[in-house]
């Protein structure tokens, strides 16, 4: 397991978030056994699945710079459907078939 010194305030500033935001994400992978927290320090506890993240993360933002986002495709797929912001298409986006 790797142990990262680092407040989240430092992560924060690293990745140009708030604080905040930092916490909440860090909370959620603690509580999914991704990470474990103590004061001043984050110690990897799955590696595996923080670089699937990491992929994820990669993919959305190549999807935003070439404007074929997950969701995008999706509502390319089915127009009628009228997706909003926040909205998430199933994994079969054949014509009808995307349910929310």
């Amino acid at each position: 397991m790797a142990s990262i010194p680092a407040t989240q305030k430092e992560l924060a500033e690293l990745v140009g978030a708030a604080r905040e935001s930092v916490n909440r994400v860090l909370k959620a992978w603690e509580g999914e056994g991704v990470v474990s927290l103590t004061p001043g320090r984050v110690t990897i506890r799955n590696e595996a699945v923080l670089k699937g993240l990491a992929q994820e993360a990669d993919e959305h933002s190549a999807g935003l710079r070439t404007g074929q986002t997950p969701l995008r495709k999706a509502a390319v797929a089915t127009p009628s459907r009228g997706l909003r912001p926040g909205d998430q298409a199933s994994e079969d986006t054949s014509e009808g078939a995307c349910r929310l």
